[in-house]
């Protein structure tokens, strides 16, 4: 059975000893945790080095889980991305429109900065 873990990692550190371990199959970083997406682009390439696949994991709303979703979709080490129930059509608090869905997939932002903002 693939054992997936990372979502509480919380440093670049943590990750390159959970890889080291040999002990996981899928690295489940979550970017709200670890410091953003500069940090994101140096995890990426340790599962790439590691021949990991990642699934980033987020269990927060709004600008968090559009971070993540635009990191996985930029990243080529992921291959699945954990989020939330979604409502479609609806919005996040801060007023950020939900993400589109289409056949339980997101698609892919096409606004500015994370790419969800209305243009």
């Amino acid at each position: 059975m693939p054992i997936a873990a990372g979502e509480n990692e919380f440093s670049l550190a943590g990750f390159e000893r959970l890889i080291a371990s040999g002990a996981v199959d899928i690295i489940q970083p979550e970017i709200a945790k670890f410091g953003g997406l500069t940090p994101a682009r140096a995890i990426g390439e340790l599962a790439r080095a590691a021949g990991l696949p990642m699934y980033p994991h987020n269990y927060s709303l709004g600008p968090s889980l559009l971070a993540n979703i635009h990191w996985a979709m930029t990243e080529p080490a992921a291959r699945w991305l954990e989020i939330p129930w979604l409502s479609e059509g609806g919005s996040f608090p801060c007023g950020l429109p939900m993400p589109e869905l289409v056949d339980g997939c997101i698609t892919p932002p096409t606004g500015p900065g994370l790419g969800f903002l209305p243009g």
